[in-house]
């Protein structure tokens, strides 16, 4: 399975065994398929860049970018979490990650990839973002 097939669900190739017949490979149909599949295929990668590199300015950037998610309905970004009371107040469930962040350590449903960043499955109301924040000289991360 690989998300690279554009437009075409991945689980159209890939054949499922049942519990009588294992010998027997059968495909499921898209009806069949779960609700907590994503009806589309895709991540998004976000990154930015800051060519200031003092505190307020990285604050400030931190600040607006995680505004931007929420303004966008993005899930929350990995390294959003950044309390801004001047901002919007941050959404419902978004409490509820942090809520859910403080019971366990890792969420069964995400992961870091090999390059430090959070991947979340979809949830109903957002769009599955990755987001890495970086400075515009240096290496540090935000």
């Amino acid at each position: 399975m690989d998300y690279g097939m554009k437009e075409k669900n991945p689980i159209n190739n890939v054949h499922f065994y049942c519990k009588n017949d294992p010998t027997k490979a059968i495909k499921i149909r898209k009806k069949q398929v779960s609700k907590l599949l994503p009806e589309h295929f895709a991540e998004q990668l976000i990154r930015v860049y800051c060519k200031k590199t003092d505190d307020k300015s990285l604050e400030a950037a931190k600040k607006y970018f995680v505004q931007w998610c929420m303004d966008r309905n993005f899930t929350k970004p990995q390294d959003g979490d950044i309390i801004a009371p001047e901002l919007t107040p941050l959404k419902r469930d978004w409490h509820m990650l942090e809520r859910d962040d403080e019971d366990s350590e890792r969420d069964d449903n995400a992961e870091d990839n090999h390059l430090g960043m959070r991947e979340e499955t979809p949830r109903k109301t957002g769009r599955n973002v990755k987001v890495s924040l970086f400075q515009a000289q240096g290496e540090s991360r935000l």
